[in-house]
């Protein structure tokens, strides 16, 4: 696989992730999980939560070990942050 085929498939993988969380799990999961993790397998339909990333990360791995996910904070608009603070979302 390329370099270009990869990014291809990652962005891939982040807009459906992103998509199936908007429209599938965001009314679900907020705020009652705010701030926990969640990983999300857009093509299998399935997601992982957790207090952690590891812990979500973990459950997902082992449920479904050949499988690419999506690592989310619930109510964030990011997982991570590199310095300065973290942006809840609204909505």
């Amino acid at each position: 696989m390329t370099k270009e085929e990869l990014a291809q498939k990652k962005d891939s993988l982040a807009a459906r992730s992103k998509q199936f969380y908007e429209e599938e799990l965001k009314n679900l999961l907020e705020p009652a999980h705010n701030g926990e993790y969640v990983v999300v397998e857009p093509e299998a339909g399935l997601y992982f939560l957790g207090p952690t990333d590891v812990a979500a990360t973990n459950a997902a791995s082992q449920s479904l070990p050949d499988s690419l996910f999506f690592l989310m904070r619930v109510g964030y608009k990011t997982a991570y942050t590199l310095g300065g603070n973290v942006v809840r979302s609204r909505g």
